[in-house]
């Protein structure tokens, strides 16, 4: 039995794509690099940054 994919398109997840759901489901609104992974803010290089995209602030 296999479990829905969260993925827009139906494709059965990949790790990573399992990773960056997991991370959302349970409320990180952080940045996110290529592998899933929880990152630092790429303008302040602060992992508890809360810019909201690129239009934000650092703070």
């Amino acid at each position: 039995m296999s479990k829905k994919s969260r993925r827009w398109d139906g494709e059965p997840e990949t790790e990573k794509d399992r990773k960056f759901f997991d991370l959302r489901e349970f409320g990180y609104k952080g940045w996110i690099d290529e592998d899933s992974n929880k990152a630092a803010c790429p303008f302040c290089h602060q992992m508890d940054c809360s810019r909201q995209g690129f239009a934000g602030k650092c703070t």
